[in-house]
C-alpha cells in the first residue's frame, strides 16, 4: 500500500521485501551509511544547520552498527523493531550497545537506547520517554541520545 503512494521509493520496492524475508545481505553496508550520515551531520554542524531526519537515521544506524550489524545491508534497520529472538538469529547482540556513548554527558541511564523490555523507546527496546530521541522517542527533559562527531 505504501509503495504505491507518496511513500513509495526504490528502497521501499527493493529493500522492504528483503527485510520482510529476513534477507539482510548487503547491497550497501550499514557501516558505510553510518559513516556517510556522520559526515553529512558534521558538515551540517559546520554550516550551523540542523538535519533532524539525518540525526534520527544516524542514531538508529549507529545502534545497529554497535550491536553487530555493521556488515549487514541497510535494510537490517528493521531489526531494531523486531523481537530479541529475531535479532539474535540475525547475529545481533544488544549487550554490545554502549548506552553511555549514546547518552548526552551527565544523562546516563540504562532504560532507554539499548535495554530490552520497555514500551517503545529505540525501536521497542526500552522505556519510552516522550518525543525526540532515538528515532522519534525521547526523554521528558528534552535529552536526546545521539552523537555523530566521532569522525568514523
Amino acid at each position: 500500500m505504501v509503495s504505491h503512494g507518496m511513500g513509495g521509493s526504490v528502497a521501499m520496492d527493493r529493500l522492504a521485501p528483503k527485510s520482510l524475508d529476513g534477507d539482510y545481505k548487503p547491497g550497501f553496508l550499514v557501516e558505510h551509511l553510518r559513516k556517510d550520515l556522520g559526515l553529512a551531520l558534521a558538515q551540517a554542524e559546520d554550516a550551523d544547520i540542523t538535519l533532524p531526519g539525518a540525526e534520527t537515521a544516524y542514531t538508529l544506524y549507529d545502534m545497529l552498527y554497535q550491536i553487530g550489524g555493521a556488515r549487514l545491508g541497510t535494510q537490517a534497520i528493521s531489526l531494531l523493531y523486531q523481537d530479541e529472538v529475531t535479532c539474535t538469529a540475525a547475529g545481533l547482540d544488544w549487550s554490545k550497545l554502549d548506552v553511555e556513548d549514546l547518552a548526552d554527558e551527565g544523562e546516563k541511564d540504562d532504560h532507554c537506547c539499548g535495554g530490552h523490555g520497555g514500551d517503545g523507546c529505540c525501536g521497542g527496546h526500552g522505556e519510552g520517554h516522550g518525543d525526540g530521541c532515538c528515532g522519534g522517542h525521547g526523554h521528558e527533559d528534552g535529552h536526546c541520545c545521539h552523537h555523530h562527531g566521532d569522525g568514523e
